[in-house]
């Protein structure tokens, strides 16, 4: 290549010191998800389940994540308190870490330099969709679909390398495999291989029918995984039902021109932000107009071949978000977002690499480091921030207030524990002025399965003796009557000073 590609690879540190450098600065951006003692949302009813033997995962199951389901099985029945949620936090970036040294890898091995690759796995690691996989103990295991997505990545590239037909199927099985299990934990998250794919797509000098011949395996490739999973999926409804599974997230759509509308409009939008929430139609569409005319400069060749490579990774955007362009339900919720957003920071990647080529003819100027430096300082500022004051210190003062009260009561004189929450699970009222779907700035209190297993867990902790009180949650109505001789848990107390109408709110925030 004739940019910036390293000419070799012996200086290069030992994977064992990258993996260390990443969990290091990981670590070290997500302190507060794993210092501070909180749950969050789904956190509170899978810990209060397992430990009162009523856990049940059918909608998981049957919503076709089956690992999934067994990855929580076995750590919901390991975890004994709130504090111990932790460990799943940990577990989380412990796995964003590998990801990290296997995506570093990769850019190393397309020949980009030491500086750039971790330059760019540094942003992609701190995307929102990772801060979330890092602040929430529940779905801190996707991240290890994205894992085994890229570990099925480079199984398959080795397959195509290899020569041996009995080595090389040998080595698609293990990979078809490896792709299935990421895709019975998430079925986003396992779209990440189309982040690996991208940077294999997307080198400059291959000829077109080269780049198309491979796209091709790589889609029948997934095109087959897809297809067990929803076979797993349909499996799994015949033997545990719908399970409370929403209808929508399990029947094919056929508003397909819709579909599209949805796309562009939020889930490609928010993709387009990077590591900015919730981003504007122009901001979005000024960054896609300037990776595209990146990658115009990018690709070699005449103007027809650079045309045609670009519409290969154009492709790939809904390829990414495949399982979720399928079925009737729009939910871009940011956990969702990793291959997407993952391949709008490769494309932007590229697209400097284009504009550098074009720059230095005038100027020696490292245009593409001191972006990507300027761009890492951002991102692992805004996730370090995103995931202290959104998730950890949000949810930690939540659950304090609610230990206050616990504290104070005088219990001898309790019969009842009445808990009024903050909102319907229809968004009829917010801690900020934006609320990031159902995972930013969202208080625990405000889901309506949250509240009662929260208090359950704080008074198992602190009063264990009156651990059987029953514990019922009240909707935020003024007309409210809690029973005689209840100890009142108001939760809008604690947000009195935070909470809006939703009629002032900007964002479209409808599920």
């Amino acid at each position: 290549m004739e940019n910036t590609k390293s000419a070799g690879t012996a200086l290069l540190p030992s994977s064992w010191g990258m993996f260390l450098f990443f969990l290091t600065v990981f670590s070290l951006c997500y302190a507060s998800a794993l210092l501070t003692s909180y749950g969050f949302s789904d956190d509170y009813p899978l810990l209060g389940g397992a430990l009162r033997g009523e856990l049940l995962f059918g909608q998981v199951v049957a919503g076709g994540r089956p690992v999934y389901a067994i990855l929580l099985k076995l750590f919901f029945s390991w975890v004994r308190d709130i504090d111990d949620l932790r460990y799943g936090r940990i577990f989380s970036v412990v796995g964003i870490a590998w990801v990290a040294l296997h995506f570093y890898r990769a850019l190393i091995r397309q020949g980009w330099t030491l500086a750039e690759s971790v330059l760019v796995t540094l942003i992609v690691c701190t995307l929102p969709s990772f801060q979330v996989y890092a602040a929430w103990a529940t779905v801190g295991f996707y991240v290890y679909a994205v894992l085994a997505a890229s570990g099925a990545w480079i199984l398959l590239e080795r397959a195509l390398g290899t020569p041996g037909a009995a080595i090389r199927w040998g080595l698609t099985l293990a990979a078809f495999f490896l792709q299935l299990v990421a895709i019975t934990i998430h079925q986003s998250a396992a779209m990440f291989f189309w982040v690996f794919a991208a940077l294999r797509l997307g080198e400059p000098e291959s000829r077109f029918r080269d780049v198309w011949h491979r796209l091709g395996w790589y889609s029948l490739f997934m095109g087959g995984n897809l297809l067990c999973g929803f076979g797993v999926h349909k499996l799994a409804v015949i033997l545990y039902g719908l399970s409370g599974l929403p209808q929508a997230r399990s029947t094919i759509t056929v508003d397909w021109e819709g579909k599209l509308d949805w796309f562009l409009h939020e889930p490609l939008k928010n993709a387009l932000g990077g590591f900015f929430l919730w981003p504007s139609d122009s901001v979005s569409l000024v960054v896609a107009l300037v990776i595209g005319g990146g990658l115009g400069l990018y690709f070699h060749g005449g103007m027809a071949e650079r045309l045609r490579r670009g519409l290969i990774l154009l492709l790939l955007l809904p390829a990414s978000y495949a399982p979720n362009l399928v079925v009737m339900e729009n939910w871009a919720s940011y956990r969702t977002l990793p291959a997407l957003s993952g391949l709008v920071v490769v494309y932007g990647f590229f697209a400097l690499q284009g504009y550098q080529r074009v720059v230095r003819r005038f100027f020696p100027v490292p245009l593409t480091l001191v972006t990507l430096s300027g761009c890492v300082l951002v991102a692992t500022g805004l996730a370090a921030y995103n995931v202290h004051t959104r998730f950890a210190t949000l949810q930690f003062r939540e659950m304090e207030f609610v230990r206050a009260r616990i504290a104070r009561a005088e219990f001898s004189h309790v019969s009842h524990i009445f808990v009024i929450g903050l909102l319907s699970p229809q968004w009829q009222g917010r801690i900020t002025s934006i609320v990031h779907y159902d995972e930013f700035d969202l208080p625990s209190s405000a889901r309506d399965w949250s509240p009662r297993d929260m208090v359950f867990l704080l008074l198992r902790e602190m009063k264990p003796e009156y651990v059987t009180l029953p514990i019922t949650l009240a909707p935020p109505d003024d007309a409210a009557i809690p029973p005689a001789d209840s100890l009142v848990i108001d939760m809008r107390e604690h947000f009195r000073d935070y909470l809006i109408d939703s009629s002032q709110s900007k964002p479209r925030l409808i599920r």
